[in-house]
């Protein structure tokens, strides 16, 4: 996203009553939801967003969205030096062994059927329906996980995306280590 107000993208805030430009994937839900309570008899309700959900609630939803841009963050794990990334440059800590990279996203391709348990490290992956955009977050520690919908109006995908990306570039380095990279399209059967 540009810095020029015609280029940006802007949502209104019905609480307050503000009209922001959207720089991150979070702002465009109204609602976050920690540890969500009930959601076998509501789902996932839009402009929310639930945190600390099971990957399996996860596994119930992304087969029905239709998924345009993910990645794989590095959080947990180093990726070595020699990682071929979307993100910079990559920081190293003394004592770990890196990660292939180029390994991981060869498994992925040839899978039929696309397992993201595979990846050493978070997934996130966006997606939509013919009303909403989707976002999910597959953490390994498979109850912090994230999933989220809001309604597409006149909200382009580039969009969506670009506000994920700035989500990543400002994350660094206290939620994301500093690196990304964008995975293969899915195949068959995805599950996280």
């Amino acid at each position: 996203m540009s810095d020029t107000n015609e280029d940006k993208l802007f949502k209104f805030d019905p609480r307050t009553q503000d009209v922001k430009p959207v720089t991150s994937i979070y702002n465009f839900f109204d609602r976050h939801e920690e540890y969500p309570e009930g959601v076998a008899e509501r789902g996932v309700p839009e402009d929310t967003l639930y945190a600390y959900i099971s990957s399996t609630f996860l596994n119930g939803y992304i087969n029905y969205v239709k998924c345009f841009y993910a990645v794989m963050i590095e959080r947990y794990c180093d990726w070595g030096k020699d990682a071929k990334l979307s993100g910079g440059e990559i920081d190293i800590d003394d004592g770990e062994k890196p990660i292939d990279i180029e390994a991981v996203i060869a498994t992925l391709k040839d899978d039929v059927h696309t397992d993201l348990s595979r990846c050493p490290d978070d997934v996130l992956v966006l997606g939509e329906t013919d009303t909403c955009y989707w976002f999910f977050w597959f953490d390994h520690d498979v109850s912090d996980c994230q999933i989220g919908r809001f309604k597409k109006d006149d909200i382009r995908q580039d969009e969506v995306k670009a506000s994920l990306v700035e989500f990543l570039k400002n994350a660094r380095p206290v939620i994301v280590r500093g690196n990304y990279i964008e995975l293969p399209p899915f195949k068959g059967w995805v599950s996280f």
